[in-house]
């Protein structure tokens, strides 16, 4: 691999760390990780979250988006998870930025 671009992508992976959106979504880790029960119950939304985005792609029901929501909205009454939800979505979204960037760049099929 060429040495200037391994050297480009760590420069990158700095500046990320180094970034107000990372570091921000790493404090709010840090806060809701200090309630391991709470913790717990946003591991477990995350994971129903992802798994209801895959199965829309496969034609799930509107139900189960209808679930999550609610369950989202009982979970973000905490302003602890509410503050780690945005600032986990700000970091997605920085990222996803980043990569449509990296392979929108590319003449690449």
């Amino acid at each position: 691999m060429e040495t200037e671009v391994l050297k480009a992508t760590d420069e990158l992976l700095q500046r990320i760390i180094s970034s107000d959106i990372y570091k921000e979504y790493r404090e709010s880790l840090e806060k809701v990780s200090r309630y391991p029960e709470l913790k717990e119950r946003l591991d477990r939304f995350r994971t129903r979250n992802y798994e209801v985005q895959i199965s829309m792609e496969e034609g799930s029901t509107f139900e189960s988006l209808d679930d999550l929501d609610r369950e989202k909205r009982g979970l973000t009454q905490n302003p602890l998870v509410a503050e780690f939800l945005a600032a986990e979505l700000a970091l997605c979204r920085m990222m996803q930025e980043v990569m449509d960037r990296l392979v929108g760049g590319l003449d690449f099929e």
